[in-house]
């Protein structure tokens, strides 16, 4: 049945925004031919004598597949592909126009037509309709996918570049995050616990995370007054090796590691948790070991 006047108002409302649209962007003269074709088909449905329904249906279609380009930023000039595709569009939208006109037209639809091509003329109208829109639709989605593929190499090549911080030990886990000295900003020491031939100092700091933002952390310095010294060394690759595969609560999350000098090494902390590693340093022997193992194995649960 022909459009409703509400329909056709709603209609015609949606694509003058397109038309207003085509005038806001750069280069929108295509999206105002588009519209104007549109808003065309839709008064030509409306005024036919004959097959009023059949030219509603092709009209109503036409502007509702128009009406999705309002969505479009008015912000942003129109790409040189958008352009194309939508040259193409505006092609079969004149082609279907001229549908429409031939079958309102009572005097050349008796001299050219019969009564039982009228549903073929139709159909074929609204197949065009659909194919093109379908068509317009595919392509947009493979320019966008060309964009986002190029903005995820963007993105790749940034990641790389940050990971370029990692360890060059390959002996080291890869998981393991080598922060830049220089990204770290001590604020407050909290504690300083002589070893033997080494110290542990505990400072508050703030970390320039990969997305440039500030975070609080813990640092955990590792220092010896002499680089073949052993002892820090050891201890500072037996805290990565228990921290690494740890997730549970108990335990600091390591962020990474930073290497200041040959006798300073450092294991970035995150803020604000308990640090279990120093707690098991204060058993020994079979009381060490089984408490260990209770962590581990809750932490190995938890992370499950």
């Amino acid at each position: 049945m022909p459009l409703s006047a509400d329909v056709n108002a709603n209609l015609l409302r949606s694509l003058k925004i397109v038309q207003s649209l085509g005038e806001a962007v750069p280069h929108g003269g295509i999206l105002k031919a588009v519209a104007g074709i549109g808003i065309t088909i839709l008064e030509t449905a409306e005024r036919v004598r004959q097959n009023k329904e059949e030219c509603a249906d092709i009209a109503r279609r036409a502007a509702e597949d128009i009406g999705v380009l309002k969505r479009l930023d008015e912000d942003q000039e129109l790409s040189e592909d958008l352009i194309e595709r939508l040259e193409r569009y505006r092609k079969v939208l004149e082609v279907v126009l001229k549908k429409v006109e031939r079958l309102g037209d009572e005097s050349g639809w008796k001299r050219t037509m019969r009564a039982s091509s009228v549903q073929e003329e139709t159909k074929e109208c609204l197949d065009r309709l659909n194919e093109a829109f379908r068509m317009y639709m595919f392509q947009f989605s493979l320019a966008a996918d060309t964009k986002l593929t190029r903005i995820l190499n963007r993105m790749e090549v940034m990641s790389l570049s940050a990971d370029s911080t990692l360890p060059a030990n390959q002996d080291e886990p890869d998981e393991i995050r080598r922060i830049p000295t220089e990204d770290i900003t001590f604020l407050e020491e909290i504690s300083c616990r002589p070893k033997r031939g080494y110290t542990i100092r505990f400072s508050k700091a703030r970390m320039v995370d990969r997305a440039g933002h500030q975070r609080a952390v813990i640092v955990k310095k590792f220092q010896t007054m002499d680089a073949r010294e052993d002892g820090a060394r050891d201890a500072f690759d037996s805290e990565i090796e228990l921290r690494r595969d740890l997730l549970h609560a108990s335990f600091a999350r390591m962020l990474g590691v930073s290497i200041a000098s040959r006798r300073t090494k450092m294991i970035v902390i995150e803020a604000g948790t308990i640090i279990a590693y120093d707690y098991l340093q204060t058993l020994s022997g079979l009381d060490y070991l089984l408490e260990h193992t209770r962590i581990v194995r809750i932490a190995f649960s938890a992370s499950m």
